[in-house]
């Protein structure tokens, strides 16, 4: 965090909308449910040229200190996958992006964090991923065979 980000979170606007949002959470981290450790407001997104009392109170939650920077690693790790999920999925036909997700989301059967874990090894190698956007693209029936996966 730059010197300048923390002046900025010096602002009687911040101050005051982190007030709000920590009473609305009535002064509880809402991840972890504690009361005792140092609680901090932690903003769900970030937009470029954003001050950080911009932002809409439903975008900010307060968390302790150790959720916090649990939230924070996540919040990077997210980043960086979505770097590359748009690195790949800008090189390759959207409409066969959008049914093979539909695939693995509907057809799979698999619960949502175990799809979210297949989706994370495809972005990780893009050649398994390339592979199996081929596989579905020339696939005659259009999807792939569950037993493959």
């Amino acid at each position: 965090m730059g010197k300048d980000y923390i002046e900025r979170l010096k602002n009687p606007k911040w101050q005051k909308l982190r007030l709000d949002v920590m009473q609305r959470d009535n002064f509880m981290c809402i991840a972890c449910g504690d009361r005792e450790s140092t609680l901090n407001v932690h903003h769900k997104y970030y937009k470029k040229n954003f001050e950080p009392w911009d932002y809409p109170k439903e975008s900010l939650v307060t968390l302790c200190q150790q959720c916090h920077e649990r939230e924070e690693k996540y919040k990077q790790y997210f980043d960086e996958l979505f770097f590359r999920f748009k690195e790949i999925f800008l090189n390759t036909d959207a409409e066969i992006i959008h049914s093979l997700l539909d695939y693995i989301r509907d057809e799979m059967d698999e619960e949502p964090l175990t799809v979210f874990y297949l989706i994370c090894e495809l972005i990780y190698d893009k050649d398994k991923f390339k592979e199996l956007i081929n596989y579905y693209r020339d696939k005659s029936n259009g999807a792939p065979d569950k037993k493959q996966y």
